[in-house]
């Protein structure tokens, strides 16, 4: 089962905001991640779903689609 668009940017900024907590004596600011991402729509019984999550296969086929790319700009903390 794939994931949901949140679900994937949730989990991408509790990756970062791991990195203070098991490393105290950094601070991050900010952030850039660009990872290769699996897109699609799904219509449910309650509604339009955004899927969106890493590439499920690492080895390439030639058959598969061509993941899109997620590129995110965290800003974390007071940005003043």
């Amino acid at each position: 089962m794939r994931r949901e668009l949140w679900e994937t940017l949730v989990e991408l900024m509790e990756s970062v905001n791991a990195i203070e907590h098991d490393h105290p004596e950094l601070r991050v600011t900010n952030a850039v991640i660009n990872i290769p991402i699996e897109v699609r729509a799904e219509m449910t019984q309650v509604g339009f779903r955004l899927l969106a999550d890493l590439p499920r296969w690492e080895i390439k086929t030639g058959f598969e689609e061509r993941p899109s790319r997620l590129k995110i700009n965290l800003y974390l903390g007071d940005q003043t």
